[in-house]
């Protein structure tokens, strides 16, 4: 499965006073590495570098005509943005004491000039590895960390309830019904909280692999419609489905169903008011030449505030609230969901409020949660499969 907006895997910044060694220096990277390269003059010039621009490693010229490289790097680890990017250095001046000096101001190599372009590609290339692995395992154990945090503070609550409620059916020493329904809905909040932090792992971990289907997204509609009325009849809430023509998907069927649609659906019910309507409008685009499938789930709910949406697909945080029915969630269905429509070249995103154009007879500021999808051209083979 291939990005829809790919990018140069590295990025190398390269300092030298040299144009002839800028050029020749970033010729070779961009062609051997197929790399971003920006190149600087100076150092001055080097360090008003923004931290959004950060590169993957810096290559250094130590004799410059302003400061040197060596002082730049003192300067770079100071930085919290850079401290931890490599730093190669390369000069001509190869003296033991030259290369002392650049290894201790933070250098993680030095390279002689004149370079052999294999030997400039393969340390490049190894000490920019080297850092991207370990900035993934910092990743992984941050994640790790953060949702044990989650799952400790989210677990404490329906488990304490199980408890309570435990305790008194004990306590009257009667069978109650209620409180044993009580419970039981309690202790699978739980499971549930349990099930999509590991769901989650295994999503990131690559654990999972799945096949590629046609899937007439219409058809997938009515089967999600169908398995979350029980929810929407409790709240009497009534369904609409807005699409032109039967467009057919290349995807998953059940982690489209299951994993998003289902989870978009159950989201939206549980921010509708009662006796309130959700849409799910479905049409196709062309953004640069790309034919694309959209499908806008829209909801007349309660909205969600400015401080949830920045955070909403990330699965460190604990962003679950009540519904409108005062329903219990886990807050791991969006970030689901957005590992799931990344998977497969998908974009989501969220407005809330509605803007005017998505608005029906909306009863509160409501929230569009919009999914693409990208519609490849499909072969003989596949339009035989459609046949009935």
């Amino acid at each position: 499965m291939h990005s829809l907006n790919k990018k140069p895997k590295y990025t190398v910044a390269i300092l030298d006073d040299c144009s002839t060694t800028r050029r020749v220096t970033a010729l070779i990277l961009q062609t051997q590495l197929g790399c971003q390269v920006d190149t600087y003059h100076s150092g001055e010039q080097l360090l008003m570098i923004p931290s959004q621009h950060m590169p993957n490693l810096f290559l250094l010229d130590v004799v410059m005509e302003d400061i040197d490289g060596i002082e730049i790097c003192n300067r770079l680890k100071k930085r919290k943005d850079a401290a931890d990017i490599p730093v190669i250095f390369f000069s001509a001046h190869c003296d033991a004491q030259t290369r002392v000096k650049a290894l201790q101001s933070g250098g993680s190599d030095y390279i002689d000039k004149p370079f052999y372009p294999e030997e400039l590609v393969a340390r490049v290339k190894s000490h920019i590895d080297i850092y991207l692995s370990r900035l993934e395992i910092i990743k992984k154990a941050d994640q790790q960390q953060a949702l044990l945090r989650v799952l400790c503070h989210d677990l404490q609550n329906p488990v304490a309830s199980v408890f309570s409620l435990l305790d008194y059916v004990n306590s009257v020493k009667e069978y109650n019904q209620e409180m044993m329904d009580l419970a039981i809905g309690s202790a699978q909040s739980a499971l549930d909280l349990i099930a999509h932090v590991r769901e989650f792992q295994s999503l990131m971990h690559g654990y999972k692999d799945f096949s590629i289907q046609l899937v007439s997204i219409q058809e997938a509609i009515e089967e999600s419609f169908n398995i979350i009325a029980p929810l929407a009849k409790s709240k009497n809430i009534e369904f609409q489905c807005e699409i032109s023509e039967n467009i057919i998907l290349k995807i998953n069927r059940v982690v489209f169903i299951h994993n998003i649609i289902n989870n978009l659906l159950t989201n939206a019910l549980k921010f509708s008011n009662p006796d309130s309507v959700v849409i799910v409008r479905i049409h196709t685009v062309n953004e640069s030449d790309l034919h694309r499938c959209v499908i806008e789930v829209i909801d007349e709910g309660i909205g969600i505030p400015v401080s949830i949406q920045t955070t909403l697909f990330e699965a460190s945080l604990n962003r679950s609230r009540a519904g409108t029915s005062a329903e219990v969630g886990t807050g791991f269905g969006m970030p689901l969901v957005k590992v799931y429509v990344d998977l497969f070249d998908g974009v989501v995103e969220v407005e809330s409020p509605v803007k005017e154009k998505l608005r029906t007879t909306m009863r509160g500021p409501g929230t569009c949660v919009r999914i693409s999808f990208p519609l490849s051209p499909m072969t003989d083979e596949e339009m035989i499969m459609l046949k009935p």
